[in-house]
C-alpha cells in the first residue's frame, strides 16, 4: 500500500514565510498534493493508496480519486501519521507500505514505476519494502 501523509495544509510550508504569505503557501501545498494524487490516480498498475490526514482539502481530494482515507486526528507530524497508518495497515493484513510525500511537485508515473522497479530488484520477495516507524 502507498501511504501519503498530509499535514494541515492551512499551516503548510512555514519555511517559505519570508517570501510567501500563508494563503500562497496553502495554495502551493494544495497544488503539490494535487500533483502527487493525480500521478497516483493515473498510475494503472499501482498498489492501493491511502491518504493519512485530517485536512479537509486533502480528504476531499482523496475521495475524488477513490483513495482510502486514514484519518489522523492528532495531526502531530509525519512520523506520527505514518505510525498510525502503519498500524492500521498491519491490522488490515497489509505487510508492506511505501510512503510518498505529499509535496513532490510535477511527480510523474514513470518515476513511481522506477521506484517500485528498483525496490523489487532489492527485495524480490516483497512487492514493497516494509517501512515500520518506531
Amino acid at each position: 500500500m502507498i501511504l501519503v501523509p498530509v499535514k494541515n495544509l492551512k499551516q503548510a510550508k512555514q519555511r517559505l514565510s519570508a517570501v510567501l504569505d500563508q494563503p500562497a503557501r496553502t495554495q502551493l501545498a494544495q497544488a503539490m498534493l494535487h500533483d502527487v494524487l493525480e500521478a497516483l490516480g493515473s498510475w494503472a498498475k499501482r498498489p492501493e493508496v491511502a491518504i493519512v490526514t485530517c485536512d479537509p482539502f486533502a480528504l476531499a481530494l482523496a475521495n475524488q480519486y477513490g483513495f482510502e482515507m486514514i484519518v489522523d486526528h492528532t495531526n502531530t507530524g509525519e512520523t506520527d501519521a505514518i505510525t498510525i497508518a502503519t498500524q492500521v495497515c498491519q491490522m488490515g493484513g497489509v505487510d508492506n507500505t511505501l510512503v510518498i510525500p505529499a509535496d513532490i511537485p510535477l511527480l510523474q508515473v514513470w518515476e513511481l514505476e522506477k521506484m517500485l522497479e528498483a525496490d523489487s530488484r532489492n527485495c524480490p520477495s516483497a512487492f514493497l519494502t516494509p517501512r515500520v516507524h518506531s
